[in-house]
């Protein structure tokens, strides 16, 4: 755990054990705690069409119906943090993500993506959040 700083944030490091893009086990990803179905993608041209941008670095996280991803971060009580991120959706449907910092003194997010995978830029936001203890655990779902 390094103070109010992710580790593999990018996603730089590739997990342990995937089968095809599907990351297996839960603590594969480096730094990350997973569940559900979770891909380790890259940005590019996308087998079947479409190109998949990349904020930061050249891999994402492709999250599945009610899937996460979520790492422990120290922090000091009391101080503000910002979680900066960038999503991109897949289908056409209205996607959202849940985003979550525990325990802390600021409430869940539900932020609405609303760039189309392949239409060649992302969503970014910057969440901020006040930790309310020096283990902070965030979440996105």
């Amino acid at each position: 755990m390094h103070a109010g700083v992710l580790v593999n944030g990018n996603f730089e490091m590739s997990p342990r054990k995937m089968n095809n893009t599907v990351i297996v086990g839960r603590d594969s990803l480096p730094g990350w705690a997973l569940r559900g179905h979770v891909e380790y993608v890259s940005s590019g041209p996308q087998p079947g069409g479409g190109y998949l941008p990349v904020a930061a670095g050249v891999h994402a996280l492709r999250l599945g119906a009610r899937a996460s991803a979520a790492q422990a971060v120290a922090v000091r009580p009391g101080a503000a943090y910002a979680l900066t991120f960038a999503a991109t959706r897949s289908c056409a449907t209205d996607e959202a993500l849940r985003v979550a910092v525990s325990p802390s003194l600021s409430a869940p997010a539900d932020v609405a993506v609303r760039t189309l995978y392949g239409a060649g830029a992302v969503d970014e936001w910057a969440w901020g959040f006040r930790a309310a203890d020096r283990d902070t655990q965030g979440l996105s779902e």
